[in-house]
């Protein structure tokens, strides 16, 4: 398989020949420059019989994008030191220890040069990485080109800034060993300017921040091994809410049995073994004093429900806290996990209805699938997401159990109704992605390197469009489902309790270490496990189809009671409101008819879902502007749905445009503005649309926010939009 530089991201550190173990970050955010000067001490550790003696001199590699490096020096201390930061993790959370190391004096500087995509170091007389300095210290600023931050403002107005999981990750905030396999552990030390400025400061960490309180400075670490791309960071002038405390003994006895660790990860003080064990955690709402206020109001009680549940299904909770930050809302996702730290978008606060609180349950499910267990190859992205995917669906329908809101023929019913709506949805990717993106594990355990220098690569890495693709969630959700299936929930949640615990917590993961696992656990008489994990791999993960097995699955769903009040519903709409259609006035008077187009008022959030989706999808062309005046007699105000239903109202805007008010449209342009990553697929179908007006809209809404938008969203949108 062929490197393409434009879409594949490359991994220049040579984490074969060197390690980075451990980080001490100094980072000063300038909020007039919008820039960061940063200074980094690294602990590194030469890997044991790698074959690295060069001609010349021994580099020492780290990737890095837009960062203007001024110095890089090596550290003087005693041998004794370096062993004990590598050995002893209490020194890795201790400040005073990193104020040790940061007014250590230096022997000399070392030679560095800034490339595209990497900082090469150099001693001129090593020949070996065994030989290079262990300790490392770097000084650089960021460049205004930089992508791993996103400089906007929030929704008051104020400058805000965060790490949106950009395609660079974190290598244009710091210079760090970008693979996988380069897990650390790091302390940070963040400032911001101009001083007077108020800030309430977020990073990942096993704990809330240490604020100096003379210098306003905020000390974060964490004794966790985790790749860096993990590292998250979010600056802002906040309001910050409780949500939640820990219990201080946990009823919870029979998860006891989760205490015990193999020690199979490498060496840290792992939290399986001594950590949280509540079913709750310490949680905080952070963010614009308004949007705080209205995801207090609707999350109080539903997020203690859903650590509880998450706690239940799927055993402790890896992190020893929970921050949920509402980031500004040019973010290109609607929520993002990181060690301890949540970003949410704006768009899950819309509605009374709940819809969309599954989103957090999908995030909080990340803490064991994502960041517990990784991906050893970043490309085999199911292993995360669609894990998540499969796993909110429990999670949340027993917290609604919790709270009373849902009882188990309720919850039979809406998770066939998300399976069919799920299933749609990955049949129109199907059809409309490049058959490469449709493949979950595109690499087929393989590594991608560049023919001549070497260099690995990330498949697609850098593709934008990979943001908005949902294959991984899906195919990964239906596959989770069929082995779920095969072996009863029952058992294969306890299957997926030692699959975290006993065995590969704090590791990185192909998929076919879990597929091996299962089929090892779950043994038939009749076929090998490789035979079984093979025929997986064949007809799931490395073909761009889905099996027909999937859609027989689904077909119990169709006969739900749920299902059939919409399809009843559905039949009269489209009678009632068919341009077609003779008489239609008096159809519309009958009574019965009526009594089926009322009924929607009453649907879950699920139910109007799929009703609205029906409607888009209606053969014979319906009265559209008849159609959503109806619909708001029904359902009420449209500004006051979830973010989902607008997104389908507007869809029946963009439809039926020739027909409809500039009221419908200015609600288009405001769900544009507001709703940035789910704005995205509006612009598709406006792109797409015949009606000039429509494509004259979607080319003035993305003008007026293109400042704003996140880089990938704003590339993506003008690559829709016909110049």
């Amino acid at each position: 398989m062929n490197v393409n530089e434009d879409n594949d991201l490359p991994l220049m550190s040579n984490t074969e020949a060197i390690r980075v173990k451990h980080y001490m970050l100094d980072l000063s955010f300038d909020f007039e420059s919008q820039t960061v000067e940063g200074q980094c001490i690294l602990f590194c550790q030469p890997m044991v019989n790698c074959e690295n003696v060069v001609e010349n001199h021994f580099t020492f590699i780290l990737d890095a994008r837009h960062l203007l490096t001024s110095n890089v020096e090596e550290v003087t201390h005693e041998p004794d030191e370096v062993h004990t930061m590598l050995t002893d993790f209490k020194c890795r959370k201790n400040k005073d220890e990193m104020d040790k190391w940061f007014k250590k004096p230096t022997k000399r500087s070392l030679s560095f040069q800034d490339e595209d995509w990497c900082l090469k170091i150099w001693k001129p007389t090593i020949q070996r990485s065994e030989e290079f300095p262990k300790v490392v210290k770097i000084s650089w600023k960021t460049s205004n080109a930089a992508k791993s931050l996103l400089w906007r403002p929030d929704q008051l107005g104020h400058l805000a800034v965060f790490t949106p999981a950009a395609a660079v990750n974190n290598r244009s905030l710091f210079p760090c060993q970008e693979p996988p396999i380069a897990l650390a552990s790091w302390q940070a030390l963040i400032s911001v300017r101009p001083k007077e400025k108020a800030c309430t400061i977020l990073c990942t960490g096993d704990q809330n921040a240490i604020v100096d309180q003379t210098t306003q400075d905020h000390y974060f670490f964490t004794q966790m091994i985790l790749p860096m791309s993990t590292f998250a960071i979010a600056i802002g002038q906040w309001t910050v809410l409780e949500v939640s405390k820990s219990y201080s003994t946990s009823p919870y006895d029979q998860y006891n049995e989760y205490r015990h660790c193999r020690n199979l990860h490498e060496p840290y003080p792992c939290h399986i073994k001594v950590g949280n064990f509540c079913p709750l955690l310490p949680t905080r709402l952070i963010g614009p004093e308004p949007l705080v206020q209205r995801a207090f109001q609707l999350w109080k009680a539903y997020i203690p429900a859903c650590l509880e549940s998450a706690y239940e299904l799927l055993g402790p909770h890896p992190f020893t806290k929970l921050d949920i930050v509402i980031v500004p809302r040019c973010y290109s996702g609607l929520g993002l996990a990181s060690p301890s730290l949540m970003f949410i978008s704006q768009s899950l606060l819309l509605g009374n209805d709940g819809g969309m609180d599954i989103r957090i349950a999908h995030e909080i499910c990340h803490n064991w699938f994502g960041l517990l267990i990784g991906a050893l190859d970043w490309t085999e992205e199911w292993l995360s997401e669609g894990f998540a995917t499969f796993a909110e669906d429990f999670v949340h329908n027993e917290a609604m159990k919790k709270l009373g809101l849902y009882d188990e023929t309720k919850i039979e019913e809406i998770s066939g109704l998300r399976r069919l709506l799920r299933f749609q949805t990955l049949t129109d990717e199907l059809e409309s992605t490049p058959i490469e993106h449709q493949i979950i594990r595109p690499m087929g355990g393989q590594e991608l390197r560049h023919s001549e220098t070497q260099v690995r690569y990330v498949k697609n890495g850098q593709n934008p469009q990979m943001a908005y693709t949902q294959v991984h969630y899906l195919k990964g959700f239906f596959l989770l489902h069929h082995l779920c299936d095969i072996v009863g929930q029952n058992a294969f949640f306890r299957f997926l309790r030692h699959y975290i615990h006993d065995l590969y917590h704090g590791k990185l993961v192909h998929s076919t270490d879990f597929l091996t696992l299962f089929f090892e656990t779950f043994k038939d008489s009749n076929t090998t496990v490789q035979e079984q994990v093979e025929d997986i791999c064949q007809h799931w993960l490395d073909t761009a189809t889905l099996p027909t097995s999937v859609q027989v699955a689904n077909e119990p769903f169709k006969a739900s009671i749920m299902v059939k009040q919409v399809q009843e519903a559905m039949e009269s709409w489209n009678r009632a409101l068919s341009k077609t259609r003779h008489r239609k006035r008096k159809f519309q008077q009958d009574p019965r008819v009526q009594g089926n187009l009322k009924i929607i008022k009453n649907f879950s959030p699920e139910q109007l879902l799929m009703f609205l989706e029906l409607l888009i999808r209606c053969p014979s062309k319906l009265d559209y502007k008849l159609t959503l005046e109806h619909l708001k007699e029904q359902i009420g105000p449209f500004d006051h749905c979830n973010a989902d239903i607008q997104h389908r109202l507007c869809e029946i805007v963009v439809l039926g445009a020739s027909s409809i008010s500039n009221l419908s449209k200015d609600f288009v342009t405001q769900f544009l503005r507001e709703h940035q990553a789910m704005g995205i697929y509006l612009y598709s179908e406006m792109a797409s649309s015949t009606n000039t007006t429509v494509n004259k809209l979607a080319k003035k809404t993305f003008q007026d926010l293109s400042p704003e938008l996140d880089p990938s969203t704003k590339h993506n949108i003008s690559e829709l939009l016909p110049s």
